[in-house]
């Protein structure tokens, strides 16, 4: 199958990140969405306005997919937010497990916030 086949290129896209989720809309139309927990590899192309990432799909005929995203500015905001993203979801089930039971957890989060 041709590359040209395979690839659906959006213009103008917003990219919005979070420490559950990777989203790219195409204005008010939803694109995709990949979970950070699925999320195999991120990296900044040799040309350094280019920003990939393979992420794991629920399709049993393509178990992975690629995402190439071409940024104005370059790469580099954009990859380290999704390096923050994923540390900070890390570090989300590393507290998790260190206190037990979410309830628990927040509880305490709370507790912790309050004090600040």
């Amino acid at each position: 199958m041709a590359i040209e086949q395979l690839t659906k290129p959006l213009n103008d896209v917003i990219i919005t990140i979070s420490p559950a989720a990777i989203t790219i809309t195409n204005g008010n139309e939803f694109s995709l969405e990949c979970k950070l927990r699925y999320l195999s590899f991120y990296a900044i192309g040799a040309d350094i306005t280019k920003f990939a990432f393979i992420c794991a799909s629920p399709d049993d005929q393509i178990p992975y997919r690629c995402y190439v995203v071409t940024c104005e500015s370059g790469a580099g905001h954009l990859a380290q937010c999704v390096e923050k993203a994923c540390r900070a979801r890390v570090n989300y089930a590393k507290a998790l497990r260190s206190f037990g039971k979410p309830a628990k957890f927040l509880s305490r989060m709370k507790k912790v916030a309050d004090d600040v």
